[in-house]
């Protein structure tokens, strides 16, 4: 005789809509999963796309301004106003 360790009433009733349903619950899951998995490679390009537009947006607004910033680190560097601090 083999033993058959109780089940709980959560797994029990799992499987009795399992029978009464006819079909595995892990053949259904795994025909879902390729759908689940296009929708979020579709999402990722898309994402992609636009960090790369936004990449070369802030690339284009560094160099137009880059000049200016060099200049203004340079200044700030060199020309050193020491102003003493006040409590």
């Amino acid at each position: 005789m083999r033993y058959n360790p109780p089940r709980s009433l959560e797994t029990t009733t799992q499987l009795d809509i399992q029978e009464r349903r006819g079909g595995n619950t892990e053949t259904s899951a795994n025909n879902t999963q390729p759908q689940h998995t296009q929708g979020n490679k579709q999402a990722e390009v898309e994402a992609d796309k636009e960090a790369e537009a936004k990449i070369r947006e802030i690339k284009e607004a560094g160099k137009k301004s880059q000049d200016q910033v060099v200049k203004d680190l340079l200044k700030a560097v060199f020309e050193v106003n020491a102003e003493p601090v006040t409590d």
